[in-house]
């Protein structure tokens, strides 16, 4: 036996159902894009300027810098004891 689409035990046949499909009129100036929005990250970075250990936290978006903290250090050691704090609060916990 062959399936049909629709067939009931109750009422052998089922009649084709028409489907009316309305066409929607749109305008070009009304359809915008659709342009996903770029997720923002952080970016963690330490740096010498001028004999100073700086701790670089910084806020990016695509291609763009939206967000710069530093952070000066005594020496190198204390720039990367920050820079691990930093990254674990942002990472590891969540804030």
């Amino acid at each position: 036996m062959v399936f049909k689409k629709g067939w009931n035990k109750k009422n052998g046949e089922k009649k084709p159902v028409e489907v009316v499909v309305e066409k929607k009129e749109t305008n070009v100036a009304q359809i915008k894009p659709i342009v996903p929005e770029v997720k923002l990250s952080k970016a963690f970075y330490i740096e010498k300027t001028a004999g100073i250990w700086k701790l670089v936290i910084a806020d990016v978006q695509g291609d763009k810098l939206i967000n710069k903290v530093s952070k000066d250090s005594m020496n190198k050691a204390h720039a990367l004891e920050d820079f691990k704090i930093k990254f674990a609060h942002t990472y590891y916990f969540g804030k």
